[in-house]
Parts: C-alpha cells; sequence; structure tokens
C-alpha cells in the first residue's frame, strides 16, 4: 500500500505520535492518497475504497466501518464513510473518510473527532468537504 505525503488540518493537541510512531489523527483532518497494489491505472472507486478501509482494519483492531454512502466530491463521484475506533487515549473517536479516484489512484480526506465532540465538528467537516478539490493530474 503506497501513501503520498500527507496533508494535516487539526487543532492545537489535534494530533500526536501513535505507537507505531506514524502520526494519529486525534481530532482535524488529513489529506492523502491511496495507490492500490495493482496500481493507479487499476484504481476504481468501490474496490480501492474496500481495499484502503480494508487496509486501516488490519493497523487497527478498534476500527469498525459503519456504513459507506455515495456523495459528490468536488463534482465527482465519491463515497463518504462513517467509522469509528478508539484513540489512543481510549476515547471513542468517530472518523469520516472520503474517497474519490483520480490519475494518482484513491484521493482521501480523514476527518476525525472524539464522539463526544462530532456534532459540533460536523458543520465544519461538512464545509471543508464541500471545498475540497483534488488534483486532476499528479507528475
Amino acid at each position: 500500500m503506497e501513501h503520498g505525503g500527507s496533508v494535516y488540518l487539526i487543532p492545537e493537541n489535534g494530533a500526536s505520535k501513535g505507537q507505531n510512531g506514524a502520526v494519529e489523527l486525534i481530532s482535524g483532518a488529513m489529506i492523502d492518497y491511496y495507490v492500490p497494489e495493482k496500481g493507479a491505472a487499476e484504481t476504481r472507486l468501490d474496490s480501492s475504497t474496500r481495499d484502503f478501509l480494508e487496509g486501516l482494519k488490519k493497523g487497527d483492531p478498534n476500527f469498525k466501518v459503519d456504513r459507506s454512502t455515495d456523495v459528490t466530491l468536488d463534482g465527482n463521484r465519491a463515497l463518504l464513510t462513517r467509522a469509528t475506533t478508539k484513540a489512543s487515549n481510549q476515547a471513542d473517536q468517530v472518523v469520516y473518510i472520503y474517497t474519490t479516484v483520480r490519475q494518482a489512484g484513491l484521493w482521501y480526506l480523514a476527518q476525525a473527532a472524539p464522539a463526544a465532540g462530532i456534532n459540533d465538528l460536523d458543520p465544519i467537516f461538512k464545509q471543508m468537504a464541500q471545498t475540497l478539490v483534488f488534483p486532476k493530474n499528479v507528475p
């Protein structure tokens, strides 16, 4: 599984270093892309999103997918997946994952917040998703 260089949009204390040394998103958003094992040219929204989510489940035994729905993101078909997990501090966490296909592979926007505060952040998360533009072509 190949990843690009993640971009984080977080408030103060919105991320921490995970047990494996990777960045753990506590509250805020992350933008990145995923290239399936078959390569970017073979990226298909439904199957690539499924593969991507399976990879997340393997890396986080607490990660549970609630549902995926069709949405429009940046004028293109996308999937919005709602998931839950536990942050390293054991607080319940809600994660919204938007996925869309581009030349580079599967672009995604992950938005996370503690379950207790998700209703406060929902309007901000929705506005962020509605205004996000993913690159069409990446060299």
